[in-house]
């Protein structure tokens, strides 16, 4: 709370309690209460959340001793109002017993336990502020990372794939080259931001897909479809997040030197959710002799982006290795973001 808030707080007791005196004593007899008990509630109130802040977050025995001290400061609080009552009445005669005892122990350790109970809502929601805040910052920390771990995985393969090509003298090596500076401006401009159109991820998909069936000689067993409506402009997604799983299909299968091997991949949008199904026939060599991030990543990237609110599955079945992805898209006018 800002200290106008306070103020407004304190404003708002002191005029219904002066409200409420005006009918029982005078105007200056009123004020003289306000003064004598007001006094009190508001030292005994930071009082407490100061001793709070200082000295008493963290155990029992810091506990114990608060407790104590609100009710010996509530007695001595009382006996205090009580001696400035009979001070009024012998050198004044005013007679205040009537509202004066009214601020004694209890309100005294109202006050004094209503300020602890600010301090320490105070102290928790700053804390959970601060919480909130290092989740975010670290989020998207992990999230740069898994992103430049991932565009530097993809660049590797496809320059390989080119070096091949090259070497060899091949009339593709053209095509590649113009698809793959389509692909890098896709990733270097577009994917700074943590969701991209849909439409134009599933072009930068086509285009890796097309760049990387370029160097298959049995292009009619590598197969990518789409169903359903990609053209929305308003449809969001975050970026090169289905982009391992199609990249694993490529390494883990061999297409060109064995005759029942395949690669099939379907993407289909219904309604508000994109689904994945990626399958190929498996490379046994390759599976145990190479590693690789990207499953890792994707898994990752969607625990952070999509949580609980994905499915992610991978699994084997009858020689054919299958990977599942369902996933929310958002909207472009949407206040929530991924």
């Amino acid at each position: 709370m800002s200290k106008y808030g306070h103020l407004a707080f304190w404003a708002a007791l002191i005029g219904l309690r002066f409200t409420n005196l005006l009918g029982k004593t005078g105007v200056m007899e009123s004020a003289l209460v306000i003064l004598c008990d007001f006094t009190v509630y508001i030292a005994v109130f930071y009082l407490s959340s100061f001793l709070h802040r200082k000295y008493f977050k963290a155990s029992w025995v810091s506990a114990i001793i608060y407790t104590l001290s609100v009710v010996a400061t509530a007695f001595l609080g009382a006996a205090s109002l009580r001696a400035v009552n009979v001070a009024l009445s012998i050198f004044a005669g005013i007679d205040l017993s009537v509202v004066v005892y009214g601020a004694g122990v209890f309100k005294i350790i109202f006050f004094m336990t209503f300020g602890l109970l600010f301090e320490y809502g105070a102290a928790k929601g700053k804390a959970e502020r601060e919480t909130r805040e290092i989740n975010r910052q670290k989020q998207e920390a992990e999230l740069l990372f898994l992103k430049n771990q991932m565009n530097p995985h993809f660049f590797f393969n496809t320059l390989n794939n080119l070096y091949g090509l090259v070497y060899r003298k091949d009339d593709r090596a053209p095509d590649i080259l113009l698809k793959l500076s389509e692909t890098m401006r896709y990733i270097i401009y577009e994917t700074k931001n943590d969701t991209v159109p849909l439409q134009k991820e599933i072009a930068f998909v086509r285009n890796y897909f097309e760049l990387e069936k370029l160097r298959f000689r049995n292009k009619d067993r590598v197969n990518l479809k789409t169903k359903g409506e990609f053209a929305s402009p308003i449809e969001k997604i975050a970026p090169l997040v289905l982009l391992p799983c199609i990249e694993n299909c490529f390494k883990h299968s061999d297409v060109d030197n064995r005759t029942d091997t395949f690669i099939d991949i379907t993407i289909s949008v219904n309604g508000k959710s994109l689904s994945m199904q990626c399958q190929n026939s498996i490379n046994l060599e390759k599976v145990h002799g190479e590693g690789g991030v990207g499953l890792d990543n994707i898994r990752k990237r969607m625990e952070l982006l999509y949580p609980n609110n994905h499915t992610f599955e991978t699994y084997t079945q009858n020689g054919i290795y299958i990977a599942d992805i369902n996933i929310p898209l958002s909207s472009c006018n949407s206040n929530s973001s991924l």
